[in-house]
């Protein structure tokens, strides 16, 4: 089995070296509160993996949701995503792990709630997406969050795919309910391909 050395391994080997051949491709920051932010034009047939960092505060009990943009800009809603994720959580009395998954949804999320109400607690989503510009494959994305509401950090790490093949120019995160407030910030960052 896996141990947490294996786990966070894993996940430090998803962390690009900085070179050229790591670039920034677009940032977006909230100046007020917002249900969803579009981050359109960010993919291509120049790179082929692209890292997708997020700071993320919300107003309410609100979970994050991620859509993708067909090649024309329009948001896809269709039941073709798939994914599985494992949660770990702690308090000062209780910690435990569980399990979320979705079979032919129509959106990727974490599937855990940012709760905090607050600008000063920032919960963080990252994910690399693999090709979602090259139309011969499926899109596939991994995924590392961590929420803090005042009682309980949450940690997930979950995985999925959209099951189409297509061209995709970009996504739209999106919140079930409520507003992300001023100061959520998502960054999209690009690997050359060799």
């Amino acid at each position: 089995g896996n141990t947490k050395r294996d786990t966070v391994q894993g996940i430090l080997d998803l962390v690009p070296v900085a070179s050229s051949d790591c670039i920034r491709i677009a940032t977006t920051t909230l100046s007020s509160g917002a249900s969803s932010i579009t981050m359109d034009n960010c993919f291509s047939a120049t790179y082929t993996y692209y890292m997708v960092k997020c700071v993320l505060m919300g107003d309410g009990a609100i979970y994050p949701r991620l859509r993708l943009l067909d090649s024309s800009g329009a948001e896809l809603s269709g039941s073709y995503w798939s994914w599985t994720g494992t949660m770990a959580y702690r308090s000062s009395g209780a910690s435990g792990v569980g399990a979320s998954s979705q079979w032919t949804g129509d959106y990727f999320s974490p599937e855990e709630m940012i709760h905090s109400n607050d600008a000063n607690r920032k919960n963080m989503w990252d994910m690399i997406i693999v090709d979602p510009y090259d139309s011969g494959w499926d899109c596939s994305i991994r995924s590392y969050a961590n929420f803090w509401d005042g009682t309980y950090v949450r940690v997930v790490d979950s995985a999925g795919a959209y099951a189409t093949h297509a061209t995709y120019r970009g996504f739209k995160l999106y919140v079930n309910s409520g507003n992300l407030l001023s100061g959520t910030e998502i960054s999209v960052y690009a690997l050359k391909r060799s």
